[in-house]
């Protein structure tokens, strides 16, 4: 990070015109405190990621030109682990960040390949969230006797990140691809903790419910093509099997890709490699997958016909 705050300083006195103060140039881009640009300009201070792509927005160059050489066997990649019991939903805030620096740009995108429920929409619903906290926990615990879903007491903290990450995804344009089993891996976590014993009757229901709601909204966004907020919503169903969650975000100026390890944690980048290969591999999926979006109506009849039966057998 330090020898990208080194090349976006470097570029900001390259660009001042003559006569001009560089601190003067970067209050156009920041309006804030002179004081803290000055500091940022002699690198006591860091740029957050916002003010890196503002800057690079406005003087029309690219965040990846300005990244340092490297070797190219190199790879820089952030590991991102949640915090659950303080609170701190690392993973979902990370790509929020990246949303919204993408969602500045009317030529924003997002890709996404999922083998499960898909989190744009399954935040909007506590009990899921809820569910899915529970099973990554009890993954994860290191305590020999496990805890029941109505032990788990979710922060305030964790519930409003969720629905600010619900928010912002929202207004972004997705393009899915989607599992043809997508619903089964839900159910059978549901059935696992229900035969153990740590899912109550009432708390199947429920989340079933949401689920069946889940669904509906799904399927809602899928057939008229874009979301409730108006963003577009391209959905394909893939007839190949993969196992990797991942997700590619794009603008004209900042581009970034993240992969779900572990169940729980992240690995997140915005190497220029990186993203080309993950955007390569979610196109490769495309091609062996049919969109349902709008069209392929047989095909989106039943795949949504299929998840429903899947929900029926719990």
């Amino acid at each position: 990070m330090f020898g990208l705050h080194q090349e976006i300083v470097r570029v900001i006195k390259e660009k001042t015109p003559d006569g001009m103060n560089p601190v003067d140039v970067l209050y156009e881009i920041i309006p804030i405190r002179k004081e803290s640009l000055y500091r940022r300009l002699r690198g006591e201070m860091p740029f957050t990621l916002d003010e890196a792509s503002r800057i690079a927005v406005h003087l029309g160059i690219s965040l990846d030109k300005l990244l340092p050489h490297k070797s190219k066997d190199a790879c820089n990649v952030k590991f991102v682990h949640d915090d659950l019991k303080n609170g701190d939903c690392k993973t979902i805030n990370q790509i929020r960040e990246a949303l919204i620096t993408v969602k500045k740009n009317s030529e924003a995108s997002l890709y996404t390949a999922t083998n499960g429920l898909p989190f744009s929409h399954l935040y909007k619903y506590p009990t899921l969230s809820k569910f899915r906290i529970f099973a990554q926990n009890y993954q994860h615990r290191k305590e020999t006797l496990p805890q029941k879903m109505s032990e788990l007491v979710i922060s305030p903290q964790i519930r409003e990140s969720e629905i600010s990450y619900h928010t912002m995804i929202q207004q972004i344009p997705i393009n899915y691809i989607w599992a043809k089993n997508m619903v089964q891996p839900f159910v059978t976590d549901i059935r696992y903790f229900s035969e153990i014993n740590l899912l109550s009757q009432e708390e199947i229901d429920k989340l079933k419910e949401e689920a069946y709601s889940l669904l509906n909204d799904l399927e809602q966004d899928v057939s008229a093509g874009k979301m409730l907020s108006g963003a577009p919503f391209t959905v394909f169903l893939s007839n190949n099997f993969f196992d990797n969650n991942c997700i590619y975000v794009e603008s004209h100026s900042f581009r970034s890709c993240f992969f779900k390890i572990f169940g729980i944690d992240l690995l997140s980048s915005t190497e220029s490699d990186l993203c080309d290969k993950t955007k390569e591999w979610i196109w490769s999926l495309m091609k062996y997958s049919v969109l349902i979006s709008k069209s392929g109506i047989v095909e989106r009849v039943h795949f949504f016909k299929q998840q429903r039966n899947l929900l029926d057998s719990i």
